[in-house]
């Protein structure tokens, strides 16, 4: 009732408690926060649950970057936690659990969130499950930034984020699981960008696609059931380390189809040599005196704990 009387550019304050319903923003740029959303007690204990039925919270699409969602828990979604519509508001401080998105009218995935085209920030998504794709996020084509996105799954393509074509950064994506990619999967569009992630311990590849100019770019991807596996499209890899996705059942990087990768001054398990290229596949891979040394490797990760 408090979203249906605001105006927009509003800021609706909300106490501490467990609230069962579905929200929506009705197309408003207004401000939806708890009492603290940098104080992960109050964002625990602020909870918006839809009780599995429907989406936790929906946004009509036509919000911009002046409609925050901050500091809840957004939990037991039946149709996702969040529902964007292509929308650019800004979810930040929030923490995405136990939601689940069936494929059903069209939509592919996203179990934690899907549509969101705004900023996706300082928030952890965990636990949340699709059918198909994108058990954490799916078709989020705006900045991700600065999250934990962790134990999430889906049946088939990107068990932690997928088909999200905009800036993915300073994120740690691990412990989630998918059929193809396990971290994150990513089916065309120009321009994305994954930097200065970790990605690590998935149950199942670290990245896995093919799209136009992806460029993966001070990354660290280990210990996961493969490292990069590309099939189509343009790839370059640069200051990122792979390593130890190898001994999980499949090649540090593996390309394949018409996939053209280029790497530069990455650290790579076994090297060029051990680099799966198929015969349709081209790899150009700089000489050791352009690759070498790899970055320093650091992450700057703000979130709630």
């Amino acid at each position: 009732q408090a979203l249906f009387l605001a105006f927009p550019l509003e800021t609706v304050t909300v106490a501490p408690g467990t609230y069962y319903e579905n929200i929506h923003f009705q197309g408003k740029d207004l401000t939806l926060k708890s009492i603290d959303p940098t104080d992960s007690e109050i964002v625990e204990t602020t909870i918006l649950d839809a009780n599995e039925i429907g989406t936790v919270v929906t946004f009509s699409g036509a919000e911009n970057s002046s409609c925050v969602l901050s500091g809840f828990t957004i939990t037991r979604g039946g149709f996702s936690g969040i529902n964007g519509n292509g929308c650019g508001a800004v979810v930040e401080n929030c923490k995405i659990l136990l939601n689940f998105c069936p494929s059903k009218g069209g939509n592919r995935g996203g179990g934690g969130m899907f549509n969101c085209d705004g900023v996706i920030q300082n928030s952890i998504i965990s636990g949340n499950w699709a059918t198909e794709s994108g058990g954490g996020i799916e078709g989020c084509d705006g900045k991700i930034r600065n999250n934990i996105i962790s134990n999430n799954s889906c049946g088939y393509l990107g068990g932690g984020i997928s088909r999200c074509k905009g800036l993915i950064t300073q994120n740690v994506m691990t412990t989630n699981t998918g059929g193809y990619a396990a971290g994150i999967y990513c089916d065309g569009g120009r321009g994305a960008m994954i930097a200065n992630c970790l990605i690590a311990g998935n149950y199942g590849g670290g990245i896995y696609g093919g799209s136009d100019d992806l460029i993966v770019t001070n990354c660290t991807i280990t210990a996961n059931g493969g490292g990069i596996r590309w099939t189509y499209g343009r790839l370059t890899v640069t200051n990122c380390i792979l390593w130890g996705n190898a001994d999980r059942g499949d090649k540090e990087l593996f390309i394949k189809g018409r996939g053209k990768v280029t790497v530069s001054y990455c650290n790579v398990a076994g090297g060029a040599g051990a680099v799966y290229v198929d015969e349709d596949a081209t790899l150009n891979w700089l000489d050791r005196k352009k690759s070498q040394p790899c970055f320093r490797a650091f992450y700057v990760i703000a979130h709630i704990s």
